[in-house]
């Protein structure tokens, strides 16, 4: 398999031109791993995955047999991961992401573990929450615990759905386990698989012993909760179907089943995982305290929301999967699986062995030469723009007759010319899955390479402005693929075309009325300022102006789901003209105000800078004087539209709650430095809070 365990170190200072090989201690890591069958042992483990939408409930000392019973603590499992959804809905939980609302289930859990298991993690993101326990044989054993939580609300920057994750290792095995709560209703097919895969995409755990992972690169990978997937039959027909337990009939009719069967709906991350099929009736959606199905006046058909899936390289037995019918206080019915997986575990003997063979193998043979090749030497990706995604594949080939340990290193390229001055060496646009892999002789396998055009890949742009008469620049990366000694180096480039998304606040304001798209090809003597004063970039205008005109009371402002082609129609005519934007441009109100988030999101550096960040969140006043004047104009800007939309007039219609909208707009015009350094889960909790007061204080103000 490609991830046996956590990689030995890369190869350092390596030089692409082949005259720095790798050290001998560098070679023995790379064959320890590769032979590591050799000094290790398999040892089964039992793992239980626990699901339950609680529907805002609280523990009661009732419920203890029954939450025993569903969790296993009495079957002898080393590992249990137990996720909660719609612990706390409330606004404030909205808010704050961490609540009171927390404490009673945690005490509760770990009364129900005492003497048996670990509370190792615990973890809310609003109406989540994650807890891992351990047994108490197998903790001394655990490493490398981290966390990490994806949002999946409004412009994800709301968390009313979304994930919370935790990696960690076992022995030398690596797990992964994320608790979900994807979009909701019943048409929303594809809001849910896009859920699911910005969750899969966006984890990524980085524990303080250094051990850093994505969440897809595990060897035992877990993706369970409440993942709204639904039954497609009318209701009284699912009902008699459930009174005759025609449970195949009814999987015929499972949204998430038949995503696996629809050739359009099948994006990379979903197929590795495998879902597990219930053979219970359906989890969702009964009148809470019974075993009666919904007859409120929705009648919502009862669904097997409740999922929990998996994904592995190894075989995984699955022991049982069932749903608890003693827990009754919710809409939903708790779920729950039992896994026994497999986890390796060295042998510090036999491994000091190996060692001993291996040093002496190198003294008298030196060290072994790999052989590889590969499908291409270039990888270019075209004309490319803000928010667009490319992947390409690149086939590598071991062509030794040995086993070889393939490593994929990151190099900023050299300019090969004086005049290549267009060409920016840069790593931030790019990445690259698996960054290690394992070849046996005459195997080929694929590594994918990513174009991915964001904030972050275009930050390397901060030096051009419009009107310098240059060509569009042509982002750079190389790529050295390597084993052993042997090595191989793929140029991958793209060329990009300027957006108003990604650009800076002054890039913005020195465009005046000329379009993006043409600017930067331009000379200084075909700028036009904008014609008044205090300005703010005419991007910024043309969406606020279009909301006011024709949304601002519309109950559809910032829906939690931005549609691509919308985005992509917008994104075009602000990057290409200055003029109005039409009333019959074909983009609702809703999707307008969404693509507002992304483009203040976008910015290279917030409107309020990160200079100004610990001063705001103090609470201290910011003067005209303490900004430039282009930031300083549109903050006022955005307040002063934050507070049109709050009018009575207004707010009457498109209901929109005040701290939530204020909460989601504080997250793109006031952040933190990302290159401040670390701080801890509690201290971006009290910082986020203090910014979404000193927000709300000044849409507050007269």
């Amino acid at each position: 398999m490609d991830y046996v365990k956590t990689p030995p170190p890369v190869l350092k200072d390596l030089n692409i031109n082949g005259r720095n090989p790798p050290s001998e201690d560098e070679v023995l890591e790379e064959q320890l791993y590769l032979c590591s069958e050799e000094f290790t042992v398999v040892k089964e483990v039992a793992v239980g995955v626990c699901s339950w939408n609680i529907d805002q409930k609280k523990p009661s000392e009732d419920m203890e047999a029954a939450v025993k019973e569903w969790m296993m603590v009495n079957e002898g499992l080393e590992i249990i991961v137990v996720g909660f959804q719609e612990l706390d809905m409330s606004t404030n939980a909205l808010l704050r992401e961490e609540t009171e609302a927390a404490k009673p289930w945690a005490m509760f859990l770990k009364g129900v573990a005492k003497g048996r298991y670990e509370v190792v993690v615990s973890r809310q993101l609003v109406g989540l929450m994650l807890f891992l326990l351990i047994s108490e044989d197998a903790m001394p054993n655990v490493k490398h615990v981290a966390t990490d939580i994806v949002r999946c609300g409004v412009a994800n920057t709301i968390a009313n759905k979304g994930a919370v994750g935790v990696r960690f290792q076992l022995y030398e095995t690596t797990f992964a386990f994320a608790t979900a709560h994807l979009a909701a209703h019943q048409n929303e097919v594809d809001r849910r698989n896009k859920d699911f895969e910005r969750i899969t995409d966006a984890l990524y755990f980085s524990s303080p012993s250094g051990s850093s992972a994505h969440y897809m690169e595990n060897e035992l990978v877990f993706l369970f909760g409440d993942l709204n997937y639904r039954i497609e039959l009318p209701y009284e027909r699912t009902l008699d179907l459930i009174s005759s337990n025609s449970w195949e009939t009814l999987l015929q009719a499972d949204q998430l089943k038949k995503r696996y069967t629809r050739l359009d709906q099948k994006p990379a991350n979903f197929l590795q995982f495998i879902d597990l099929t219930p053979s219970f009736p359906p989890s969702y959606k009964y009148n809470p305290g019974t075993n009666v199905y919904d007859t409120s006046e929705k009648r919502r058909v009862p669904s097997w929301t409740d999922r929990i899936l998996y994904k592995t390289s190894d075989d995984v037995q699955v022991a049982k999967f069932f749903v608890s019918e003693k827990l009754l206080a919710s809409d939903h019915r708790p779920v729950a699986a039992k896994f026994n997986v497999k986890v390796t575990k060295e042998c510090p003997v036999e491994k000091a062995k190996k060692e001993t063979q291996i040093r002496e193998k190198i003294k008298i043979h030196g060290i072994f030469e790999a052989a590889i090749s590969l499908s291409e030497s270039t990888v270019q990706f075209g004309e490319v723009t803000y928010g667009e995604t490319h992947s390409k594949e690149l086939l590598v080939t071991n062509n030794g007759v040995g086993v070889v340990l393939i490593h994929v290193h990151s190099f900023d390229m050299l300019s090969n010319s004086k005049d290549d001055t267009n060409r920016v060496n840069t790593r931030d646009w790019i990445s690259v899955t698996p960054h290690m892999l394992r070849l046996n002789p005459g195997q080929t396998k694929p590594i994918t390479v990513k174009c991915c055009i964001d904030t972050n890949a275009v930050r390397c742009l901060s030096t051009w402005h419009p009107f310098q008469s240059r060509p569009s620049p042509i982002l750079s990366h190389l790529l050295v693929i390597s084993a052993g000694q042997h090595r191989c180096w793929v140029e991958t480039s793209c060329s990009y075309k300027f957006s108003c998304f990604g650009s800076k606040l002054s890039q913005l304001e020195t465009l005046g009325l000329t379009p993006i798209h043409t600017a930067y090809a331009l000379g200084p003597e075909a700028q036009k300022p904008l014609p008044t004063t205090p300005s703010v970039p005419k991007e910024l205008w043309l969406l606020v102006d279009n909301i006011i005109k024709h949304g601002a009371a519309s109950p559809e402002l910032f829906p939690e789901d931005l549609d691509p082609d919308a985005f992509g129609k917008v994104q075009k005519y602000l990057d290409s003209t200055a003029k109005v934007i039409p009333s019959d441009f074909g983009v609702s109100p809703g999707q307008m105000s969404h693509v507002l988030l992304i483009f203040l999101r976008s910015l290279q550096e917030p409107i309020l800078p990160y200079r100004c960040y610990q001063a705001c969140i103090s609470g201290q006043k910011l003067s005209p004087s303490s900004l430039p004047a282009v930031n300083y104009n549109t903050f006022t800007y955005i307040i002063a539209f934050l507070k049109h939309l709050l009018l009575p007039e207004n707010n009457s219609t498109n209901k929109l709650e005040k701290e939530i909208l204020v909460h989601t707009f504080t997250s793109v015009l006031l952040r933190r430095d990302p290159t401040s350094g670390p701080v801890t889960q509690e201290q971006q909790r009290m910082d986020g809070n203090k910014a979404t007061t000193y927000i709300l204080s000044l849409v507050d103000s007269g």
